[in-house]
């Protein structure tokens, strides 16, 4: 909104150190808006030969309700769909997660992207460690994570993980 704003409005050039969304990547409609670091398109190829060099064919995806979230999550699904992985894109959630991660456990999902801020990605890994899917043999790959701390908290959204867990 701002970048609109400020671009076609006021002709202000805008330097962003931090977003990485595809939907400013639009040079029509935020000609003044550039980034220093590369977009979620970019972290999408990286993720995928990752998943390649590991043979993970089997990948879960799993967003919060939110545009940027839920945007990252489809063009990830679109990328790993093209790169002929066995994917699925679950509908995102935005308190409980516990009908996706039982689903997760029932098809014996192992690997998961979750694509979230730090606060739902401790909420939902509190849960997933309710139900049993992060053991040794479970592999999750959190986006968008810029504090090397983001899973030091007391507790978690009024549930019982402790940093520990």
């Amino acid at each position: 909104m701002f970048a609109y704003i400020f671009g076609h409005y006021l002709s202000t050039i805008q330097i962003s150190y931090s977003v990485t969304s595809v939907l400013l990547d639009n040079n029509k409609e935020y000609p003044y808006f550039h980034t220093t670091i590369p977009n979620d398109e970019y972290f999408n190829v990286v993720i995928s030969k990752l998943l390649d060099n590991f043979d993970w064919k089997k990948v879960a995806i799993i967003s919060t309700f939110d545009e940027e979230s839920v945007l990252a999550s489809q063009y990830m699904f679109k990328k790993l769909k093209h790169d002929k992985k066995q994917v699925h894109l679950f509908h995102s959630f935005i308190n409980s997660a516990e009908s996706i991660l039982n689903s997760s456990k029932e098809h014996d999902f192992r690997i998961f992207l979750a694509i979230m801020d730090t606060r739902a990605a401790r909420n939902l890994l509190c849960q997933a460690y309710h139900a049993g899917l992060t053991t040794a043999k479970h592999v999750w790959i959190l986006r968008g994570m810029t504090n090397p701390n983001w899973w030091r908290v007391g507790v978690v959204n009024g549930t019982d993980c402790t940093t520990m867990k």
